[in-house]
C-alpha cells in the first residue's frame, strides 16, 4: 500500500484518536520515516499510545499495517473494516488519565 504525502499528512495528524478493531483507543504520537532498512527505501511508520490507563504502552507499526484491513477469516465477527479507524467518539476519561 502506498500513500501520497498529502494523504499521510491528512490521516496522520498528531493527537488524532483511533479505534482498534479489538476495542481500545489509541492516540497517534508521531509519523516517522525509517531509513535503516537494507533496501535504501524509506519505510513509513506510526508511533501511537494506548489510552487505557491500565495499559499505557507506546507502539510502533508500519503505516501500511496500521491501515490494513482486519483479517475477516481470523476475526469473522468484527464489524470494523480497518485495523485502526479514526474515532468518532473519544474516551476523554482515558485521555485525561494520561495528563
Amino acid at each position: 500500500m502506498y500513500f501520497t504525502k498529502s494523504q499521510l499528512e491528512r490521516m496522520l495528524k498528531r493527537g488524532k484518536i483511533f479505534n482498534h478493531f479489538k476495542g481500545c483507543q489509541y492516540a497517534l504520537l508521531y509519523h516517522v520515516t525509517d531509513h535503516t532498512n537494507h533496501l535504501d527505501t524509506p519505510v513509513h511508520k506510526v508511533a501511537y499510545a494506548n489510552l487505557d490507563p491500565e495499559d499505557s504502552q507506546i507502539f510502533v507499526r508500519d503505516t501500511d499495517e496500521f491501515f490494513s484491513p482486519v483479517d475477516k477469516e481470523k476475526y469473522p465477527d468484527v464489524e470494523q473494516y480497518y485495523r485502526f479507524d479514526v474515532a468518532s467518539e473519544i474516551n476523554w476519561e482515558a485521555i485525561d488519565a494520561h495528563r
